[in-house]
């Protein structure tokens, strides 16, 4: 308990010590958040599909959830960090599982091509090998954003060579689901 104390005495004294100062030591701002995490689960079937992404929007539970996104206008380093964490389920029996690609992109449509200019960012972000379930904690870093302009951005995913089903869950007994956006210092 003791270092419980002693960590906040010196996150205190960190702060005061650099408050109003010309050059203080500089934390991260988060821009921007959204959790979610209802009471009840809600989830997302994810689409086989070489070409095309698809907005994650809940199709089966909770379904009045707010689909996946966030807003938040830019730093004056014109450059963020998306970081996001979530829950995907793996039904795969075939003892290899398929790519699970997630994006960010500006588009409000259910599905955009994988070569949209929508698109901010395209990662392969996990490859089951069966029947796994996992927590995914992934982060994208966008450059050249005009510095003071508003952005809403939404969260995309497909999955690519495999016939058995990937599903993201959140709400209920499942963790929650977080899209958070950080400032990168400097240009």
């Amino acid at each position: 308990m003791d270092n419980i104390y002693r960590s906040r005495a010196s996150l205190i004294r960190f702060i005061g010590d650099n408050l109003g100062t010309d050059s203080p030591t500089t934390l991260t701002p988060v821009l921007a958040q959204q959790i979610l995490s209802p009471t009840s689960f809600t989830n997302f079937s994810i689409t086989n599909s070489a070409t095309t992404l698809y907005r994650i929007v809940w199709s089966a539970g909770h379904t009045a959830t707010t689909d996946p996104q966030v807003t938040f206008t830019a730093p004056d380093s014109g450059n963020v960090l998306v970081d996001v964490s979530c829950f995907i389920s793996d039904d795969s029996t075939s003892g290899s599982g398929p790519n699970i690609y997630m994006a960010l992109s500006t588009s409000t449509a259910t599905s955009i091509l994988i070569n949209d200019s929508s698109i901010i960012s395209e990662k392969l972000v996990w490859f089951p090998d069966e029947e796994d379930d996992a927590i995914l904690n992934l982060t994208f870093f966008a450059t050249g954003l005009t510095p003071g302009a508003s952005y809403t951005w939404y969260l995309f995913t497909r999955r690519y060579n495999d016939g058995q089903t990937n599903r993201i869950f959140v709400g209920g007994d499942y963790p929650l689901m977080e899209l958070k956006v950080r400032s990168v210092l400097g240009t």
